[in-house]
């Protein structure tokens, strides 16, 4: 009959891992998160991921191992740790407060 090998193999890359496709998974929510965050105000996708990037580092001064804690706590990386807390505010916003945000501070 012959021997069987693998199409990953074949291919020569390796298979995504569990982690790589709940983290792509994340990726996407986030990203479409930030894109309602964008809508909302009639900005840029760059400009809401610039300053929600800039209010996840004042808080991360603030609490340098908030991170690392979440981290270890699930069994995640960090960067996993970081998407599973910004989606979870995002979420929250968007559902409890969704005028929590003036739409005038977009604009300069």
């Amino acid at each position: 009959m012959g021997i069987v090998i693998p199409f990953e193999v074949v291919r020569q890359d390796k298979a995504e891992t569990e982690e790589e496709t709940r983290i792509a998974q994340k990726e996407s929510i986030y990203r479409g998160l930030i894109e309602q965050e964008a809508m909302k105000y009639g900005v840029s996708f760059e400009e809401v991921k610039t300053r929600w990037d800039e209010e996840t580092r004042i808080l991360d001064a603030k609490d340098p191992d908030f991170i690392e804690m979440v981290a270890r706590r699930k069994g995640i990386s960090p960067y996993e740790a970081r998407l599973d807390t910004d989606i979870g505010f995002l979420q929250s916003l968007n559902k409890y407060a969704p005028d929590y945000r003036e739409p005038g501070r977009f604009i300069n």
